[in-house]
């Protein structure tokens, strides 16, 4: 037995010995970094596992998950066909055609991976961990792009950054069971291969790139970014005069396969995505570039003159059919059949034309506090690369500060977006940082061999005092960074993952589960078919999903002229929202008070009214609302300053306040905008009309309210014709 043990332990020594000399110390150190960077990534993102039980996070994630449901229990064919007939009653809705599949179909993979390797999970478990999973998949593919663009060093950092970005954990954290995280991943894995491919000359490279440009399509509409950057550098390539075959093949294929992909995909041809300026503008940079390829193949026939006056010519045509096409956006934004959310993002000044979009705080733009927060100190080496880039505008160096810039442009644009300014700053800053050190490393290691030049005049103004600080500024720096993310993935480990937390002096504050007890209720007494919900859309999904609820609107904002209608019912007097109530059929109706507590950050319908009243000025067709009747502002136009006149005569208010107590009704009150000596309840002249609602429930810590409508109980002497209910 011994001889045996003391051959296996000579044969483990000589492997031992032979892997020494043939993996470098050097490798084995970068690839444990990188495997406790993607155990710290994957940790940071599961954290709040350990400490709540597994809610999904938000609205959006339940209709996601009803998803997964039907193509497991039904098949793939029932999914495409799905037709939610208790969804925007009474018409329903195309669920199948209008929802990405990347999202359900990575939690069915999941599901049906870890069932078959033998560790059973429900599909709820499957969608809970999915966005950590991606999350974490995307922090490996940025160290390969990194990899690519710089080299090892840099995607070692990227991967770093990005494991515990705050801007990229906020949507890849266990629960959040949405698009974004399937959709970074694949955009990361885009730019990689596209990198890889013009790097190599590699037609397969392109081929794989155009697979994942293709499956963010089936995922996110984040691909439109996507696509467009691509193009945008083309474009700056041509314009830099750095055309070359590798550009066609790479763009060309890479291009072609996703728009094949992308045809097959049902949400984008429902809403003509696909036939949009932002789809097809880059088929147009694909034209250009088949022409610099025909300059290129026939150039050596034309004289000098002939050729400099043809490439002109191409230049010129290409700027002028970016311009007008850009104008005739600006002009008639319809034309281009752009996503109203997308266009919005490239021109902000649109978005005051969809006061839906911009009633999402998520949608607004973000403050430079909030950008710092969710990035830190790495903002500082922007100006660094942009300078490092204009003295070496190499391909890769173009790529990256292209790809940086649009990032941060676009989160400038809309708050939201940081999900994709997070792996772009990653990448952006670990570039700047690797070619910042690099030469105060061989100044340090006196390997300067292959620039002398270089390193006769920076030895005589350096030395390793000054190498030492400069390793140190940056590492301040980083500390800075680091600690912050810390604290972030803190904060986020200890959130409650409920969509009713506010959050008071920076802190999160659970307060019970009041959500839930209104969904029991309304499962356990409005019935499926016979009764309709009547709320305003933030809720859409989380009711109809949980309590298999009948309603009027939801997250999907599919019919933007129903939403209206129901920020109508909401604000109108009440005869006339009984007359709109009616016509819809509801018998329920939802109100979310918080207790008034809307100014410490409780998610209240109070603050939400401004939005009741523009979106129903803007898309409802049943009544018209001046929205002066309700709101002062200021100069402007744009803020509020208080809630007026009618707003104290309307159906929301007579339900948020009427006979609750004078605790809550005083902090109704110190809402801001709020008339700290408004009436409670219905207004005098409407009090007749308050019968017709019945309070069915009220949450035991008083945040939800809700109301049966009974159209018997409504004045003898009320008509339901809505004819003459314009106000």
């Amino acid at each position: 037995m011994s001889t045996i043990l003391l051959s296996l332990k000579d044969a483990l020594m000589n492997r031992l010995e032979y892997a020494k000399e043939r993996i470098p110390r050097e490798k084995v150190l970068l690839y444990f970094s990188l495997t406790l960077i993607v155990l710290i990534a994957f940790v940071s993102r599961i954290m709040p596992a350990f400490r709540y039980e597994p809610i999904l996070k938000g609205n959006d994630p339940f209709i996601q998950l009803t998803a997964v449901k039907i193509i497991i229990e039904e098949g793939f064919g029932a999914f495409l066909t799905w037709w939610d007939k208790t969804a925007w009653y009474p018409t329903g809705y195309p669920r199948g055609a209008r929802l990405y599949i990347g999202t359900p179909f990575g939690a069915v993979f999941i599901y049906y991976l870890m069932n078959l390797l033998g560790f059973p999970i429900s599909m709820e478990v499957a969608a809970y961990y999915e966005p950590a999973v991606f999350g974490t998949l995307s922090v490996i593919a940025i160290y390969f792009l990194g990899k690519e663009i710089g080299n090892e060093k840099v995607g070692l950092l990227a991967a770093f950054f990005l494991s515990f970005s705050p801007g990229h954990l906020q949507r890849s954290t266990v629960g959040f069971f949405d698009n974004e995280a399937i959709g970074i991943f694949f955009l990361i894995l885009t730019l990689y291969f596209f990198a890889r491919s013009l790097n190599r000359d590699s037609l397969m490279d392109a081929f794989i790139a155009g697979l994942c440009l293709g499956g963010i399509a089936n995922s996110w509409s984040g691909f439109i970014y996507t696509l467009d950057l691509l193009a945008l550098y083309v474009l700056i390539m041509i314009l830099f005069q750095k055309y070359s075959d590798r550009l066609l093949k790479s763009y060309g294929l890479t291009y072609t396969v996703f728009l094949l992909i992308a045809l097959l995909t049902p949400r984008n041809l429902y809403a003509k995505t696909l036939f949009s300026v932002s789809v097809l503008g880059p088929g147009v940079v694909l034209l250009v570039l088949v022409l610099f390829e025909l300059y290129d193949v026939y150039g050596q026939y034309l004289s000098q003159e002939q050729k400099n006056l043809l490439y002109r010519g191409v230049i010129i045509s290409s700027a002028l059919i970016i311009v007008l096409g850009t104008v005739a956006i600006i002009i008639r934004p319809s034309l281009a059949n752009i996503a109203s959310k997308f266009i919005t993002t490239v021109l902000p000044f649109f978005r005051d034309q969809t006061p839906i979009l911009k009633s999402v705080a998520e949608h607004q733009t973000v403050a430079w506090a909030t950008m710092y927060e969710d990035v830190g100190g790495l903002l500082l080496f922007i100006p660094i690369g942009i300078y490092y880039t204009y003295k070496r505008p190499t391909e890769m160096n173009l790529f990256a500060t292209i790809y940086m810039l649009t990032a941060l442009y676009f989160v400038g644009s809309m708050v939201r977006l940081v999900l994709i300014f997070a792996p772009a700053i990653a990448l952006y800053s670990a570039k700047v940082i690797v070619d910042t050190l690099v030469p105060y490393i061989m100044i340090f290691q006196q390997n300067f061999s292959s620039y002398q030049v270089r390193r006769r005049q920076f030895s005589v103004s350096l030395g390793p005092e000054q190498v030492l600080m400069a390793f140190g500024i940056i590492a301040v720096v980083l500390f800075s960074v680091t600690f912050s993310s810390m604290q972030f993935v803190e904060r986020n480990a200890a959130t409650p993952q409920s969509i009713l937390t506010p959050t008071v002096k920076g802190q999160r504050v659970a307060i019970g589960n009041d959500w839930q007890e209104a969904i029991k209720w309304i499962k356990e007494h409005m019935s499926e078919t016979k009764d309709v919900g009547l709320f305003w859309w933030d809720y859409g999904y989380w009711i109809h999903v949980n309590a298999n609820a009948t309603v009027l609107v939801d997250n999907a904002t599919g019919n933007q002229t129903q939403i209206g209608n129901v920020g109508a019912a909401l604000m109108s007097t009440p005869d006339i929202s009984l007359k709109i109530m009616k016509r819809y059929h509801v018998t329920y109706v939802v109100v979310v008070v918080a207790q008034g507590r809307t100014f410490q950050g409780f998610d209240s319908d109070l603050g939400k009214v401004p939005w009741m009243i523009r979106i129903a000025n803007k898309s409802g067709d049943l009544v018209t609302l001046n929205v002066h009747d309700y709101l002062e502002l200021d100069p402007s136009g744009k803020r509020v300053i208080s809630y007026i006149n009618k707003f104290y005569k309307s159906t929301f208010w007579g339900l948020l306040t009427e006979g609750v107590s004078a605790t809550i009704f005083g902090a109704i009150t110190q809402y801001g905008p709020v008339d700290k000596n408004a009436q409670q309840g219905f207004a005098p002249e409407y009090r007749p009309y308050a019968s017709a609602f019945e309070e069915a429930y009220f949450t035991s810590n008083q945040m939800i309210r809700i109301f049966r409508v009974n159209y018997d109980k409504a004045p003898p002497s009320m008509t339901w014709d809505l004819g003459d209910a314009a106000q």
